[in-house]
């Protein structure tokens, strides 16, 4: 049998110290599950196979990163005098997030699971020990309220994000895959929830009863087994859908209407002179390249679905993959074996755009890959001196959508300039559009006459934001309803060097359940590591093809909204023609009327996908909460962070259909409600106001009228797909200090772990000018260098002697160059924070004392005051 192991509990709960102290965090992989025994630090070993699990109930974790140590005697720390909240800023921020947690989970030799069977007590502890893990669904609160008027005094979004693909940290075992072979998969009559750990049997196994709607079920033939004398399933923990709250099912043929399609990549590559000047069209054609299999290679280097790394180097085997260009016309490829040089077909006649070639256009990428790749090589020179600015990116989406109609894909539309000609035009400054008196009623009603020109040229900024911020029409929401019926998705990599109308194009993205990427006033030197990592994290991660979701709650319950890159089919079924690992979907819950509430409440994802393999698979997550009806237990179980990114959803929703301002009222109304309903705010009450600042601050809400549309719509994108743990990160970025490094950070320890200094309080209060400040938001990374630094520290890290003959452009290229231990310690941190943000890759951006970019440095410090909003922490505090 399997053994188990147990490392030492390290400071996991509040108020127990870690073995290393106070002044570092341990970055690790290992995973992120707390074991409810052992907080003396003593080893001790779980009673089941599934006992590493997330214990989400019955004792509440404080949010990862907290911003405030917990003193062991007393709760918590010393707090800002006069503070109602009780909010508090320390310089040192307890790191639990990075540390290594207990229940290290030890295979056998055959890497089989374990079939010891545990015993199972009927309190929620061992019940919600079946619950799907935390990286796959997570909850707002961790107990559910019992009736309406206790929901209404809770304040905060009830709802869950899920993350269907998510990666599996280390520690963790793979996802379990059922096979019931010719056998359907085990499912309830009536209301068509999967089998899960949630069920009950009865009748001496012969029937169960469907936890989502208490229909009575007979049990299948094939999958009937006796039960115990406890009533439970003698084979319970050998069928992983018993056991656990996360599986994999193999689809049986009934699940399929056409065979499992392979992975398909179409690029469509903007050539206009904007594209080629910028360098895009090089760093594309550099990168794909990279994909493509050695010329000796059969087999593609692939990661088994669930893996927990994206280890895949190359195109799978079964991968098709076509190019095409535009500029003022329509260009195509062929891109057959047998052909000694590609030849490429133009298409002027944009209007009556059509496939010149029936075949060839997309290619196996084994059987063709000398031709694609000496196309790939030539693409750049082809189009060096093109001087062509029209973009007729319209008619080429719709001639793609037909190369890709017959067996779907992916569609990765790369746009430099936007599309003037042709169909599916914007209009950047919206001259032509009637400008309804709508607009100027929202910020004008009510507000009087003025005669400030001030006053007015805002009004006048906010009036035009709120018409920027709508779609010029409805015309590539239209296309993505057509595309997403042929399972095809867009991902847009949009590299203007002006504005691009992303309001308009977004939408198409949105609907296809596709991902943006934007790269403002692109230039090949600024964005050339962040394009080709983001592009390979699209071609290498793990993929959904051809998939299809539905979510489900128990009775008592219904879904009001659903968040997310999808199109609806029908009334709750989510179309997704790619789905990746990084992407989630959030729901918004509440009580239906007149019907009894069960103590437990259940939420079920199940996706029907093809993975990059060519399986039909339905990835199942089953999670349960109990109910209460006390305030308190709700309140204090409340998870910050998820939370913050519902209620993001909600704030976006609100900012489109009225003004920035309206989703900033729903933002510190929440706030203020969720603070002043409680006597003594619970530790992660106190964090919300934090977040929520933040909120306030970052560009997805800010209302200072100077965000460009493009760069509002892509920041809204951003907030509604991140993860929760990217969120978090997005409204409260991390600060380490990195003058002072100990010698153990930024090594290893021996758990294969960086070691991270201890994050610091957003205040230019911790700050001193002979330091070096690193800040981390999930998108960037920001060093700030002061006049003081020194110069041993500084030749250390970059080989210069002085602050003066520093380039900042440069300068990440020199850190860890000069062999000196420092330079690596500095560059281990660096790397260590960007392994965190698979999807986006973090930039460094170089800022000394006094440079021009110094801003942004500091409008990241979220309790100070900023020049956008000038309200600080203690006095946002005392304003709500």
């Amino acid at each position: 049998p399997m053994q188990y192991t147990q490392q030492t509990q390290q400071g996991i709960y509040s108020g127990v110290g870690s073995s290393r102290g106070s002044n570092e965090m341990i970055m690790s992989n290992i995973n992120d599950n707390t074991y409810k025994g052992n907080i003396s630090g003593q080893s001790s070993y779980p009673t089941s196979p599934i006992q590493y699990r997330d214990n989400t109930v019955n004792q509440f974790i404080p949010a990862a990163n907290n911003i405030h140590n917990i003193n062991a005697s007393s709760g918590i720390s010393s707090g800002i005098v006069g503070n109602p909240a009780g909010v508090t800023s320390t310089t040192n921020i307890n790191n639990d997030l990075y540390k290594p947690r207990s229940n290290t989970l030890m295979y056998d030799s055959m890497g089989h699971v374990n079939s010891v069977r545990p015993v199972v007590n009927d309190n929620y502890q061992e019940f919600l020990q079946f619950n799907a893990c935390s990286h796959f669904i997570r909850g707002s609160v961790n107990y559910m309220p019992a009736n309406a008027t206790l929901k209404q005094k809770t304040y905060v979004p009830l709802g869950f994000v899920i993350q269907p693909l998510a990666q599996i940290p280390d520690g963790y075992p793979e996802l379990a895959s059922v096979n019931f072979g010719n056998s359907t998969v085990v499912r309830c009559k009536k209301c068509r929830t999967y089998i899960n750990p949630f069920v009950q049997f009865e009748a001496g196994g012969k029937k169960w009863n469907c936890n989502m709607c208490y229909n009575v079920n007979d049990t299948p033939q094939f999958y009937y087994v006796p039960l115990d004398e406890k009533g439970k399933r003698k084979d319970l923990f050998q069928r992983p859908e018993l056991c656990t709250g996360s599986v994999d099912f193999i689809a049986p043929s009934d699940y399929m209407i056409r065979p499992p399609q392979p992975p398909v990549y179409l690029f469509l590559i903007d050539v206009t002179v904007t594209s080629v000047n910028s360098g895009l069209l090089d760093v594309v054609c550099d990168t794909i390249k990279k994909l493509l299999p050695k010329k000796d290679s059969t087999n593609a280097n692939t990661t088994p679905s669930g893996s927990n790394n994206n280890k895949r180097t190359t195109f799978d085997s079964r991968t098709l993959i076509g190019i095409m260009t535009f500029d003022s016309t329509i260009h195509f490829y062929n891109l057959n074996s047998n052909l000694k040089q590609t030849q490429m077909l133009v298409v002027s006649d944009i209007q009556d755009a059509f496939i010149p070639l029936a075949e060839d256009i997309l290619v196996n990428v084994y059987e063709c890959q000398n031709v694609i790749s000496n196309l790939l090589d030539n693409l750049p020179n082809i189009w060096r001196n093109n001087k062509i600015s029209d973009s007729c990116a319209g008619n080429a989406l719709k001639t793609a959508f037909l190369v890709l109609k017959k067996i779907g894909g992916k569609l990765l539309f790369f746009l430099s300039s936007a599309p003037n000609i042709g169909e599916l035009t914007v209009n950047i400054k919206r001259e032509k559009k009637e400008k309804t008196s709508s607009y100027k009623s929202i910020y004008t009603s009510g507000s009087g006459n003025t005669s400030s020109a001030g006053n007015n040229s805002t009004y006048d900024a906010k009036l035009r934001e709120v018409e920027m911020l709508t779609p010029y029409n409805n015309a590539y929401t239209e296309l993505a309803q057509t595309i997403t019926q042929y399972q095809i998705a867009v991902d847009l990599f949009a590299c203007p060097l002006y504005g691009i109308d992303l309001a308009s194009i977004y939408p198409l993205v949105k609907h296809s359940g596709g991902s943006l990427y934007y790269y403002p006033q692109f230039n090949v030197h600024q964005y050339s590591d962040r394009l080709r990592e983001e592009l390979l994290f699209t071609l290498t991660t793990e993929v959904a093809w051809e998939s299809v979701m539905r979510i489900r709650i128990s009775r008592g319950w219904k879904i009001t909204n659903w968040y997310g890159n999808f199109q609806f089919r029908g009334a709750d079924l989510l179309a997704l023609p790619n789905c990746h690992s990084s992407q989630n979907f959030s729901i918004i819950v509440d009580l239906e009327e007149n019907v009894v509430q069960d103590t437990v409440v259940y939420v079920q994802s199940a996706l029907l996908y093809t993975n990059t393999n060519g399986e039909r698979r339905i990835r199942l997550h089953t999670f349960a909460l109990p109910v209460t009806q006390n305030i308190k237990t709700i309140t204090d179980s409340i998870n910050p962070e998820v939370v913050v990114s519902l209620l993001a959803h909600q704030a976006i929703e609100v900012c489109k259909k009225g003004k920035i301002a309206d989703g900033r009222n729903l933002i510190q109304s929440l706030c203020s409600q969720v603070l002043s309903s409680q006597m003594l705010p619970s530790n992660s009450s106190r964090l919300l106001p934090l977040y929520i600042l933040g909120m306030l601050k970052s560009l997805a809400f800010r209302d200072s009228g100077d965000v460009p549309p493009d760069v509002r719509i892509y920041q809204w994108a951003r907030v509604e797909n991140i993860s929760v743990e990217s969120i978090e990160a997005y409204f409260y970025p991390k600060m380490f200090s990195l003058h002072n490094l100990e010698k153990h950070h930024g090594n290893y320890d021996e758990n294969n772990a960086i070691i991270l200094p201890n994050t610091l309080s957003l205040t230019c209060e911790n700050m001193t000018q002979d330091g070096c400040y690193l800040l981390e938001d999930a998108e960037n990374l920001l060093m700030w260098i002061g006049r003081s630094i020194n110069t041993q520290w500084l030749y250390a890290v970059f080989g210069v002697h002085s602050l003066d003959q520093l380039d900042s452009e440069y300068a990440e290229n020199h850190i860890g160059t000069t062999g000196d231990s420092i330079g690596y310690q500095v560059l281990n941190i660096i790397n260590a924070l960007r392994k965190l943000r698979t999807q986006y890759y973090l930039r460094l951006t170089v800022v000394k004392q006094g440079d021009p970019l110094e801003y942004k440095f500091f409008s990241c410090l979220v309790e100070d005051r900023c020049q956008h909003m000038m309200v600080s922490l203690k006095e946002f505090l005392a304003k709500i």
